[in-house]
This record gives C-alpha cells, sequence and structure tokens, in this order.
C-alpha cells in the first residue's frame, strides 16, 4: 500500500512538472511569436529576444534571427533595385518626351500642307502609341513612389468632378451617361491624385470600347460602370487587367491603363472586377 502511495505521488509530481513545462514553452513561443512579428514588420535591426534558459528555444532564436537578418539584406537589395529602376524609367520617360513631341510636330505640318500618305498615318499612331506608353510608365511610377500623406476622403465626390472633366469626351464618343446613386459617400483613405487617376484610366478605357451608353451604379461601397460593347469577349474580359493587354493590336492604347487602376484600387484596400454578359460589359469597384 505504501508503495503504491508513493507511486501515485511520484506519477502526480511528473504529471504537474510536465503541465508546468507546456505552460512555459507555451509562454516561451507566444513571446517568439510576437517578438518575430515585430521584427518582420519593421525596417530596423531589431532582433527576436527571449527571457527563457532553455537551450533549445535559445537555439531556435538564433537560427530566426539569422534568418531575418537575411530576409532584411535581400529586402534592401529588392528596395535599392526597385528605386534605381523607377529612376530610370522616369529618366527614360523625360528622353523620350522630347524627340517624340518633335516627331508629332513634324507630322502635324505634314498634314497642315495637305501631305497625305499611306506611311505617315501608320507612323503617327505608332507615335501617339508611343507617347501614350511613356506617359503612362512615367505616372505609374510617379504614383507608386511618390508616398503623398493619406486622408479620408470620399471617392463619390471625385467620381462627379472626374466624370465632368471627361463629359466632352464622353460626348465625342457618342455615349449616353446615366447615373444612378444610392449611396452618394464612400469614404476611404488615400489621396485626391491617386482616385483621380483610377477614375481617368476607367472612363479612357470606356471612351475607347464602348457603344451606344454607359451606366453608372453605386449601391454600397460598390460602383459599376456598364456598356454595351461588340469588341469584347469572355477571352478578353479574363485578360482585360494583364498588363500591356489590349483588345486589339490595330486598337490604340498601352494596355496599362486598366491595370494601373487595378494596382492603385489594391493599394488602398480594394478590388475591380470585370463581367460580361449578353455584350455587356462590367467593371466592378469595391473600396
Amino acid at each position: 500500500m505504501f508503495w503504491l502511495i508513493l507511486f501515485l505521488v511520484f506519477a502526480i509530481l511528473i504529471i504537474f512538472i510536465l503541465i508546468v513545462k507546456i505552460i512555459i514553452y507555451k509562454q516561451n513561443l507566444k513571446e517568439v511569436k510576437l517578438s518575430y512579428m515585430e521584427a518582420i514588420k519593421t525596417d530596423t535591426n531589431s532582433k527576436i529576444t527571449i527571457s527563457t534558459r532553455s537551450k533549445e528555444f535559445k537555439n531556435l532564436v538564433l537560427e530566426l534571427n539569422n534568418s531575418l537578418n537575411e530576409l532584411k539584406i535581400l529586402r534592401m537589395e529588392y528596395n535599392n533595385g526597385n528605386k534605381e529602376l523607377r529612376k530610370i524609367i522616369i529618366n527614360l520617360s523625360h528622353d523620350l518626351r522630347t524627340p517624340i513631341t518633335a516627331i508629332i510636330g513634324y507630322l502635324n505640318l505634314l498634314e497642315e500642307k495637305n501631305i497625305k500618305l499611306k506611311e505617315l498615318d501608320i507612323i503617327q499612331k505608332r507615335v501617339y502609341e508611343l507617347k501614350d506608353l511613356t506617359e503612362d510608365l512615367f505616372r505609374y511610377v510617379l504614383l507608386t513612389e511618390v508616398h503623398q500623406e493619406m486622408t479620408k476622403i470620399n471617392v463619390i465626390k471625385i467620381l462627379e468632378d472626374t466624370l465632368l472633366s471627361f463629359y466632352e469626351s464622353l460626348k465625342q464618343a457618342n455615349l449616353e451617361v446615366n447615373i444612378s446613386f444610392t449611396n452618394k459617400e464612400i469614404f476611404v483613405n488615400s489621396n485626391t491624385e491617386t482616385i483621380q487617376r483610377i477614375f481617368g484610366n476607367i472612363f479612357s478605357n470606356i471612351i475607347k470600347y464602348a457603344e451606344q451608353k454607359l451606366d453608372i451604379k453605386v449601391e454600397e461601397r460598390k460602383i459599376y460602370f456598364s456598356n454595351p460593347t461588340s469588341k469584347f469577349d469572355n477571352i478578353q474580359v479574363g485578360k482585360i487587367f494583364d498588363r500591356y493587354f489590349t483588345v486589339s493590336y490595330k486598337e490604340h492604347g498601352t494596355g496599362l491603363g486598366l491595370d494601373i487602376a487595378r494596382s492603385l484600387i489594391e493599394e488602398i484596400g480594394g478590388n475591380i472586377k470585370a463581367s460580361l454578359q449578353d455584350n455587356i460589359f462590367t467593371l466592378i469597384v469595391e473600396f
């Protein structure tokens, strides 16, 4: 009987020690996790620290710190490379503007003198495409590089202003615009230039491909842009946000517009989708 009691006491003691160890291990794991999350979110040289004397945990923390150092080196190299690439694109865009503008000027001069050649029309079209591409690249890099101050703004107000600025272009494209707003306030943390760029790219795309009319509808935090078109099929709609994708190589444009719009929308926590049903193409922007 004595040995049985002694065995039970010993077993309870072992169980108690194991429970304490498990609790301590869980606390240590939580401490490592919090320290790791803090270190990975910051660009400082902070390291994971832990108060335990456990050899296993110290080895784990050492390995994690080594991995963090490698990650921060890679992040630094990536950021530096990104900045250098952006600088090259901005400089290249600036350098291309002058000769492109000069070529356009000479082409306009030939047009004024009633010199009409098939080759000149082709050259003029290609030069304008190059100009659009240069401008799109420049604006995209500029918008993604300059971190403007974020404020709480009403995107519906900017939508109305942008629509007004595109009124003449929509009219020239023979598009009847119908507006239905059930909600005239959608607030997001962003800046005016970014939202204007999003809607500007959307309207530029609509002017290229829409037919007859444009319906704009706002419901809760979603904005729907719908228009009839015979230029899309479901395969093309699936590629509409792909970089440099255009519906046809003959179409005027760079294919960057909606890709830029999507990137900017996602940066502020929103999303954009496209659908095609019964020849009605719809862009859905959700903030």
